[in-house]
């Protein structure tokens, strides 16, 4: 068994077995606290305070690496979905290239984007499509800009931008409450990331909305009763009769003037 596990290791194969236990590399705080993943050294050590050793010394870190290079190789992709609440405030979203270890004091994840090279992301493609993206609720007639959109980076790591302008909006349903959601308008930016720019901007799908100061309300109204349509129509064909009636009237006006013009001047 652990002889098929040193084999896999090497190409990033299968996962450890489950009596595998790593080593921390001195930085354990007992003896049988377990280190397997390349995380799982770097907490170890924060925790300890002490400087993180060359990851190309660690077993665990090397095992990873070498799955990830396999991933790549396979053209590996993932699939995100799900609902998080924001703030009514300028904010953004990303998804980018993180370290899923944490901080020793506060246990909160780290976010070593700053400690980035090309090198690390050169293989994180970030062709995207999104299927859909809203704020609030649904309600009648809504349409979101973004629901379907994407953008395929052919030539390596890119960054995508999209900045959004969020509008409340309240949609007053005939019978029952009202919907209280938002709409939405979106610009976007789009750059590749390439090894020979001054500055290196990491590689991902960004989000930034804000809210606009402003509120919609959509209000349904009943629809027109027969009575209703028949008395429009009397309306109209009336408005029309005296429109009618005055052109004939001015016709008539005129074409007597004329006829009494040309009357004396006969008699002249």
């Amino acid at each position: 068994t652990h002889l098929a596990f040193m084999q896999d290791t090497w190409t990033g194969g299968a996962d450890p077995p489950p009596d595998y236990c790593g080593s921390c590399y001195g930085a354990a705080l007992t003896a049988e606290e377990c280190c397997n993943t390349c995380d799982d050294v770097r907490n170890a050590y924060r925790r300890r305070r002490w400087g993180m050793p060359d990851v190309r010394e660690l077993e665990q870190c090397r095992r990873e690496a070498r799955r990830r290079a396999a991933h790549v190789a396979d053209g590996e992709g993932c699939n995100l979905f799900g609902t998080m609440h924001v703030s009514r405030a300028l904010g953004n979203f990303h998804i980018a290239p993180v370290t899923s270890a944490q901080h020793s004091a506060t246990g909160m994840p780290l976010q070593d984007l700053q400690s980035l090279t090309y090198n690390d992301v050169r293989n994180f493609n970030a062709s995207h499509r999104i299927n859909r993206l809203s704020f609030g609720d649904d309600f009648p007639g809504q349409q979101n800009p973004l629901d379907g959109a994407g953008r395929a980076s052919a030539h390596g790591p890119s960054v995508s931008r999209y900045f959004i302008k969020v509008v409340p909006t309240v949609y007053e349903h005939l019978h029952g409450p009202p919907t209280r959601s938002n709409q939405f308008s979106v610009t976007e930016y789009s750059r590749e990331v390439r090894e020979e720019d001054r500055v290196f901007h990491i590689p991902g799908v960004f989000f930034v909305y804000d809210l606009a100061p402003i509120r919609v309300t959509f209000t349904e109204q009943r629809g027109q009763t027969f009575l209703h349509f028949l008395t429009r129509c009397a309306a109209t064909i009336g408005g029309m009769y005296t429109v009618i009636g005055m052109v004939d009237k001015l016709f008539y006006s005129s074409s007597k003037l004329v006829m009494k013009k040309l009357a004396i001047g006969k008699a002249s």
